[in-house]
């Protein structure tokens, strides 16, 4: 597996391993996304992919600043193939994201996760993560 920064042209496997955790964006959502996300300075999406350039997982993670819990590192999403799950990728895409944040000065990374995915509250807790907060979140439509 190698990893690297993802680009543009990853939207369409972006999409499809977006899609196997049930986000419903298509390409052309997550193409601009990712351009708008290129741009950011505190927000890096990396990708592991195989010797084809098979995209296998996406991380996307940032340094997050907060009036209430200061700043601190934060996985925004980390999804890894169905195929592929329990083979490393994730940690390895972790290990990659929490030395892309200890450049920054990071020294707390956080991650959020779904009640529903037990399978990821397990893997996270084996890499060490402790539940620290439980809340809900909600939405308003501004339009």
């Amino acid at each position: 597996m190698h990893s690297r920064p993802a680009i543009i042209q990853d939207a369409p496997q972006i999409t499809a391993l977006l899609n196997q955790l049930g986000y419903r964006d298509g390409q052309e959502t997550v193409a601009r996304r990712l351009g708008v996300l290129g741009q950011c300075h505190d927000s890096i999406v990396l990708v592991a992919e195989d010797e084809s350039q098979r995209l296998l997982g996406c991380i996307h993670v940032m340094v997050s600043n907060r009036l209430a819990e200061g700043t601190y590192g934060e996985i925004a999403s980390l999804v890894i193939g169905e195929g592929h799950r329990q083979e490393g990728i994730g940690r390895q895409l972790i290990e990659k994201a929490a030395c892309w944040l200890r450049e920054r000065g990071m020294s707390r990374m956080r991650v959020r996760c779904n009640v529903i995915r037990e399978g990821a509250h397990q893997f996270y807790e084996r890499l060490g993560f402790e539940i620290t907060k439980s809340h809900k979140v909600y939405d308003k439509d501004l339009t």
